[in-house]
C-alpha cells in the first residue's frame, strides 16, 4: 500500500500571493419624498409592512405641518384685525379730540391734531401698499426662477 504524503497546510510559500482587503463605501441620495421604488422594494422584502407606515407617517406629517400652518396663517389674521381695530379705535378718539378742541375754541391745537392724524393714516395706508406691492414683485421672482423658462426664438 502506498503511502500518500498531504501537503500541510500551515506551511506557506515564500511567493504566496498576499491577500488584498478592499472596502466599499457606496451612498445614495434622492430628493422625493420617498426613496426610489427599488430601495422601497428592498426595504419591503427585510420588513414587510415598513412601505405601509412610512407612507402613513408621512400623511400623519404632512397633516401635523398643515395644521400648524393654519394655526398660525389664522393667529396672524386674528392679530392683524385686532391691530387694525385698535388703529380704528385710536384714529376716531384723535378725530373727536380734534373736533372737540376746535369746537371749544382752541382752534390752532384742534387743527394741529386732526391734520396729524390724517397724516398718520396716510402715511401708514401708503407705507403698507408700497411693502405689499414689494413683497409681490419678490414673490413673482422666484416664481418665476421656478418655471421652466422658454426657449428664445432663434432668427
Amino acid at each position: 500500500m502506498a503511502k500518500r504524503r498531504h501537503p500541510r497546510s500551515d506551511i506557506t510559500a515564500p511567493h504566496s500571493p498576499s491577500l488584498e482587503r478592499r472596502s466599499e463605501y457606496v451612498q445614495i441620495t434622492y430628493q422625493a419624498p420617498l426613496p426610489p421604488p427599488q430601495m422601497l422594494e428592498q426595504y419591503e422584502r427585510i420588513l414587510p409592512g415598513f412601505s405601509d407606515r412610512l407612507l402613513k407617517d408621512m400623511e400623519s406629517q404632512a397633516q401635523h405641518r398643515q395644521g400648524l400652518e393654519n394655526k398660525t396663517i389664522n393667529g396672524n389674521i386674528q392679530s392683524e384685525k385686532r391691530g387694525q381695530l385698535y388703529a380704528f379705535i385710536l384714529a376716531v378718539l384723535a378725530i373727536l379730540g380734534a373736533i372737540y378742541l376746535i369746537a371749544t375754541g382752541r382752534d390752532k391745537y384742534g387743527i394741529y391734531v386732526f391734520i396729524t392724524t390724517f397724516a398718520s393714516l396716510v402715511t401708514v395706508f401708503v407705507v403698507g401698499k408700497v411693502q405689499q406691492s414689494r413683497e409681490l414683485a419678490k414673490r413673482r421672482k422666484e416664481m418665476k426662477k421656478l418655471l421652466p423658462q422658454p426657449p428664445e426664438p432663434r432668427e
